[in-house]
């Protein structure tokens, strides 16, 4: 899909295996990945592993090896998935509205897509922001080619 196809993202784990062998993002050897990302222009989507967030998951992200402010703005996208309002404004933030976008993660989450648009255009009032969020900043970054 990548080098036919036209994909213009992969996506990831933010860890790959266990104990000593375990890959994270930042390994040496995963760098086959970054080079290959940077050689066909792709987005990296990092998914979280599947359990509630604590510190010792924050420790297999790896961010403690560098400050997350060398990171935000410049490297990562985040989305708004989460249904809280504080989650949505902290991304804005810290990232910059130009690194959020929108995202949904339905299935055990008892919200519907309404519920979500209400939180993203309460909590950016600003007309244009919600924008940004909803389509703009997706269609720029994945190159979609969408007009509005």
């Amino acid at each position: 899909m990548i080098l036919k196809g036209g994909a213009r993202a992969i996506a990831v784990s933010s860890s790959y295996d266990d104990g000593t062998d375990r890959i994270l993002p930042d390994s040496p050897r995963a760098e086959w990945l970054w080079e290959f990302a940077v050689a066909h222009d792709l987005v990296v989507h990092i998914h979280p592993p599947m359990l509630s967030v604590g510190h010792e998951l924050l420790m297999r992200y790896r961010l403690n090896q560098r400050l997350p402010s060398d990171y935000f703005k410049t490297n990562i996208l985040v989305d708004t998935m989460g249904f809280n309002p504080i989650g949505v404004r902290a991304a804005v933030e810290l990232c910059g509205i130009d690194r959020v976008v929108f995202g949904s993660d339905f299935g055990a989450i008892p919200y519907g897509i309404e519920e979500h648009i209400k939180i993203v255009e309460d909590v950016l009032p600003n007309p244009v922001e919600p924008e940004l969020v909803f389509w703009q900043n997706s269609n720029k970054i994945f190159r979609l080619g969408m007009e509005g």
